[in-house]
């Protein structure tokens, strides 16, 4: 490696030194330090050049800039018509499984879920929609956002209380119904059911709430 030398003393000086230790001579301008080979060169003389020892680093290569991930591809509930994203799995306005679709099959071509294959569903069919509730899952039926999902179902009927009864579905398959202290009361094919009370739901019954909105209830076997 090549020694540094002031031009104004002849000293050694270090590669970090900004000032000569000998004569105070300021290292850092043009000219200040000459290299000098450290083995002599074949003829004999050391071979000598100069060196400016501010000399700016190389600039580093500029970054490339982070990709930029593809926007969310969009499509459309098949049961509601609510616009959602195609990984989204479930609509959370209608609360229905998302047909998946077969790698290398034609778009648009859904596939039944292991779910909706093998288990039984309860589908409540009111005249904005349908409503379907799975094994082991409970849905409150009523017009408050932040309680249910359904409240877009049943938004349009005043007479129907923000949580006014529930719906559920055990994982043996037995549907059910419970009002929940609603102001207009629930029935059950016909029959009123009683607040906090529960009533048993099967294939073709229908569902009250209040005086005039009504579901049918589908329950068909696994």
């Amino acid at each position: 490696m090549d020694r540094l030398i002031c031009t104004d003393c002849d000293a050694e000086v270090g590669r970090d030194e900004v000032a000569c230790p000998e004569c105070g001579a300021v290292l850092t301008t043009e000219g200040a330090v000459r290299a000098v080979a450290a083995e002599p060169s074949p003829g004999g003389a050391a071979h000598t050049v100069t060196a400016r020892t501010d000399a700016a680093p190389p600039a580093s290569p500029p970054r490339e800039p982070a990709a930029t991930p593809p926007p969310a591809e969009r499509t459309t509930c098949p049961h509601c018509r609510t616009s959602l994203t195609t990984a989204d799995l479930v609509c959370m306005v209608c609360l229905r499984e998302l047909p998946s679709v077969r790698p290398g099959a034609p778009r648009g071509e859904a596939l039944r879920t292991t779910l909706e294959r093998d288990a039984t569903l309860l589908r409540l069919t009111f005249t904005t929609g349908e409503i379907v509730v799975r094994p082991g899952q409970q849905i409150i039926l009523g017009r408050d956002p932040r309680h249910t999902a359904t409240a877009a179902r049943l938004a349009p009927f005043d007479n129907v209380s923000r949580t006014h009864a529930t719906v559920g579905l055990t994982t043996d398959g037995a549907a059910w119904l419970r009002d929940e202290n609603s102001a207009n009361g629930t029935w059950a094919d016909g029959e009123p059911v009683p607040a906090g009370q529960t009533r048993v739901l099967r294939d073709g019954s229908v569902i009250r709430l209040a005086s005039d909105v009504t579901a049918g209830v589908r329950l068909p076997d696994a």
